[in-house]
C-alpha cells in the first residue's frame, strides 16, 4: 500500500460499518444506467464527507473510491492465502493472517 491510501483507524471503521449498511455500493452492483450511478454518486459523497469529517488525511471523493478499492484487494488476497493454507497438504504448519476489524465487518456481509 502506498502512502496515498494511508488512513487512521476511525476512517477505516466508518467505511466498513458504511459499506455494510449499503452492500450493493460496496459490491459495486448498482445498475450502470443514469439512476444507478446518481445513487452510487450520492453514497460515496455522503461517505466522503463523513470519512474527511475525521480527518486528517482528507481526500477527495475520486481518492476515497481507489482506497476503498485497494483495502478490497488487500482483504481479497488475505481471504485467499487463507483458503490456500487451509486447504495445503503435507507437512507444515497451518498459516493465517489475520483480519482487522473492518476486515472482519466486510466479511460479514459477504
Amino acid at each position: 500500500m502506498t502512502n496515498i491510501n494511508k488512513i487512521n483507524k476511525k476512517q477505516k471503521s466508518i467505511m466498513a460499518e458504511y459499506m455494510q449498511e449499503h452492500p450493493d455500493l460496496a459490491r459495486n452492483i448498482l445498475p450502470n444506467c443514469a439512476q444507478g450511478r446518481t445513487v452510487a454518486q450520492r453514497l460515496w459523497e455522503q461517505l466522503s464527507l463523513k470519512l474527511n469529517s475525521v480527518g486528517p488525511p482528507t481526500k477527495e471523493l475520486k481518492m476515497w473510491r481507489k482506497v476503498f478499492a485497494d483495502h478490497k484487494q488487500h482483504f481479497k488476497k488475505k481471504l485467499s492465502f487463507n483458503k490456500a493454507s487451509k486447504q495445503k497438504t503435507g507437512s507444515g504448519s497451518y498459516q493465517e493472517k489475520l483480519l482487522t476489524a473492518s476486515e472482519e465487518l466486510l466479511l460479514q456481509k459477504r
